[in-house]
């Protein structure tokens, strides 16, 4: 009972100030990163998948809006709203936008969470916030979007997966090189899932993941996976590992938010593993 009290005093925080506009937001820059050098970067189509759930509203333990202080959860509540996950993921995203649209990869934007009742898998818990582009101002007003929109909801990966896939399926590549790659964020290591589940994580047993995955294999499109807060610390395998595993793509556990950037491109630059 103490703990979904706790939930509800950060859910109502959260909900007390406005998300940060983006372009009050600072901007990291990918030249501070190190060994990932910019003419690694082929044509690429990318879909990046933003975790939006409830969870979200909760401190990323970084500055994310640069005012000097970093949000911290204190009697339950969230001392800076703007330093939130959420936050922390759509700024991160954006560094990466303008380092890497210029050069010619294109980018879509989702963000997902999932309902708190069946029926699971909805199309509007998997939106769209941009489709894929390397224009970076439509880019940036989808990563607006999602601020704007907010965090709520449990957690659909496999609602996510299909979205983020689709988004990649429904633009032809350019030319027969481009590779294709998701690269999916959050900070569960399993899908949260509504009743009859629940609202307890399953690893393995959510089948439309499994369908998901194996569709991204047939349109030989990687995915990455990047584990945020609590995610960091679970136990492997999880989710996010089977989904990085199995698509030939890599799994990021995430230490410092402040730094996604920087392990975002450096799934761009790595080498296809199939």
């Amino acid at each position: 009972m103490r703990s979904t009290i706790v939930f509800i005093a950060v859910v109502l925080a959260g909900c007390a100030n406005p998300a940060p506009s983006l372009q009050s937001l600072p901007v990291a820059s990918v030249s501070d990163c190190g060994g990932t050098a910019v003419d690694q970067i082929e044509a690429l189509d990318v879909a990046i998948a933003i975790d939006s759930s409830s969870s979200t509203r909760l401190p990323s333990d970084a500055d994310v809006d640069g005012d000097g202080n970093i949000g911290r959860l204190v009697n339950s509540v969230v001392t800076d709203t703007d330093d939130s996950l959420l936050a922390a993921q759509v700024a991160e995203v954006r560094s990466l936008v303008r380092a890497a649209a210029p050069l010619g990869v294109r980018f879509s934007i989702v963000t997902y969470s999932g309902p708190y009742d069946f029926p699971v898998g909805l199309p509007v818990y998997a939106i769209v916030q941009s489709e894929l582009t390397a224009d970076v101002a439509e880019l940036e007003n989808g990563l607006d979007s999602a601020l704007k929109r907010g965090s709520g909801g449990t957690t659909d990966f496999a609602g996510a997966m299909r979205r983020a896939l689709q988004t990649l399926i429904d633009t032809p590549p350019e030319s027969p090189s481009t590779r294709r790659l998701i690269l999916f964020l959050s900070d569960s290591p399993h899908p949260v899932l509504p009743q009859p589940y629940p609202l307890v994580r399953y690893p393995n047993h959510d089948p439309r993941m499994r369908s998901a995955a194996i569709r991204a294999i047939q349109t030989r499109v990687q995915i990455h996976t990047f584990a945020l807060g609590a995610a960091v610390h679970a136990d492997s395998p999880n989710a996010l590992t089977r989904i990085a595993g199995a698509t030939g793509g890599t799994y990021f556990p995430i230490e410092r938010t402040d730094r996604l950037h920087c392990d975002l491109f450096a799934a761009l630059a790595a080498s296809p593993t199939r």
